[in-house]
């Protein structure tokens, strides 16, 4: 999901290096269309810096689909705290994927021991009132005004996308490497970095 740079700020920072990840801009030819990312949206969460043995550094599930927006849960962990599964509505411009920078499109923040991702979403604490408001300040202090996301698919690595940022309407470097995880898996392991 387009989210994820945004999400992961929430709990981690990932810094990635190598020559799967260079620093390239993407042609905005190659970025799939909205049907196409709702496709994969409907079949599979978005497993992002997937492992070899496809644990995620976080993942997005889609929950709902509408004509203006989606509703996404954005899951990351780390070593010393809960996982957490964080409710996000983006809102669809064209083709991309794009953040209210006011509310980050924050809806619901919840937390579990452990670090599988359940795609039932069992299990989930949701926090506190006082909590989600003091995640939504944290979150808006580390994100971008006018941020969207595109994706396009890996030409290295088959059945597999990748994200492609934009902040204040210029494409970021580089891209965030994505695994479909199919939606029957039930769920995924998360890497708590």
């Amino acid at each position: 999901m387009p989210l994820g740079r945004f999400g992961a700020a929430c709990a981690v920072a990932i810094v990635v290096t190598g020559p799967a990840w260079a620093q390239t801009l993407a042609d905005p030819a190659t970025f799939l269309t909205r049907e196409a990312l709702e496709a994969h949206m409907s079949d599979s969460a978005f497993c992002y810096y997937p492992s070899d043995r496809l644990s995620c550094a976080w993942a997005e599930l889609y929950t709902e689909l509408n004509d203006d927006h989606a509703i996404l849960h954005s899951a990351n962990a780390s070593a010393d705290g809960p996982m957490q599964v964080i409710e996000f509505r983006v809102d669809w411009r064209d083709n991309g994927l794009c953040v209210d920078y006011d509310t980050q499109g924050l809806i619901a923040a919840r937390e579990a021991d452990g670090n599988r991702f359940p795609f039932d979403l069992s299990g989930l604490e949701e926090i506190t009132p006082e909590a989600l408001e003091e995640l939504l300040v944290l979150i808006r202090d580390n994100s971008t005004p006018d941020s969207c996301f595109y994706y396009s698919e890996d030409p290295i690595t088959p059945g597999q996308l990748r994200q492609h940022a934009f902040y204040g309407g210029v494409q970021q470097e580089g891209f965030d490497p994505v695994a479909l995880i199919p939606s029957f898996a039930s769920g995924v392991s998360m890497n708590p970095g």
